[in-house]
């Protein structure tokens, strides 16, 4: 003969969020008879521990000698 069904009561501290959709917002701007769409989204991600306790290694940016660009300033 099977067992009967037991009942367990939720408490707040033992339940946990295992998915959830991403929260979008959608802007829809028209320009004469064009329109486009921008969506924007936020993610929210748990990230281990000490994650972003200390500052970033500075990388220095590295001009490299080619093309100029077309723009001029003009001395008036």
């Amino acid at each position: 003969m099977p067992k009967p069904p037991k009942v367990v009561p939720i408490t707040t501290d033992e339940h946990r969020l295992i998915a959830m959709d991403q929260k979008t917002h959608r802007l829809i701007v028209a320009i004469g008879s064009m329109r486009f769409a921008i969506d924007y989204f936020t993610r929210i991600s748990t990230l281990p521990s000490n994650t972003g306790d200390q500052p970033a290694a500075v990388i220095p940016i590295k001009k490299k000698g080619g093309k100029r660009s077309g723009i001029r300033l003009r001395k008036w």
